[in-house]
């Protein structure tokens, strides 16, 4: 795979793209690479094929990106990806690293870039406590899929899916996504850049009410799928 890689990159060419690979029930965790601010938990970037899913992963305090889908101008748009029953959390904030700054690096979910239009899918997904954005189009053109989505405390914006001048606003769905809060200082900074969408949900509650071991959020049963916290699991099941 990692010959393949290389390989396609020289050559500029899609047919040798990654594709139709399912990432289950994986977890990755505190990847920090010599800079400080460059390595994801998942990167699935500069140049996937078709039929990729990612399904019941977990990506934790990674230097930068939970789930990095960047795309670069001159590879031409990649090809869709699907994001299911997945969690990012405090990345953008790697165990023993000092100096964090906050707000700068580190999404749950970047959901593509440089104005390529690509129609990824996240559904059902989680993002906690990233030390930039939980959900962000990243400047992504085309008709995303963002649905059944839970986002809490992250450092800037829980959602940021901007006004997109090139699509109808019907060709994105955004919907049934709740964005929370257990802290009144940001009670504003809240949902979407410049939209708010009446069939999405906004939560604001108390430090009691919400979770705060953030060591106990997140386990796994003997076959590998993700045990949810009660707090989440009462919102997961209104989705079903």
């Amino acid at each position: 795979m990692i010959r393949e890689f290389l390989f396609q990159r020289k050559i500029k060419t899609v047919f040798f793209w990654p594709a139709h690979n399912l990432v289950l029930n994986s977890d990755s965790y505190n990847n920090l690479d010599l800079s400080g601010i460059n390595a994801d938990g998942f990167a699935a970037k500069l140049g996937v094929g078709p039929g990729n899913i990612f399904r019941g992963c977990i990506a934790h305090n990674n230097a930068d990106d939970g789930w990095d889908l960047f795309n670069k101008i001159e590879d031409g748009p990649n090809a869709s990806v699907t994001i299911e029953n997945s969690v990012a959390y405090e990345n953008g904030l790697p165990y023993n690293k000092a100096d964090i700054l906050k707000g700068s690096i580190g999404n749950g979910f970047k959901l593509g870039g440089e104005g390529q239009p690509v129609n990824h899918k996240v559904i059902n997904s989680i993002a906690i406590n990233n030390n930039m954005d939980g959900f962000t189009d990243n400047f992504n053109t085309g008709s995303l899929i963002v649905r059944n989505n839970i986002a809490m405390n992250n450092a800037r914006y829980n959602y940021i899916l901007r006004t997109n001048p090139y699509k109808f606003p019907s060709s994105i769905l955004f919907d049934n996504n709740y964005s929370i809060r257990d802290d009144w200082e940001n009670k504003i900074k809240d949902f979407l850049g410049d939209t708010v969408n009446s069939v999405n949900y906004k939560l604001l509650v108390s430090h009691e009410t919400g979770p705060v071991q953030k060591d106990l959020f997140f386990t796994r049963d003997d076959s590998g799928n993700i045990i949810y916290p009660d707090f989440f699991l009462n919102i997961i099941n209104k989705f079903n």
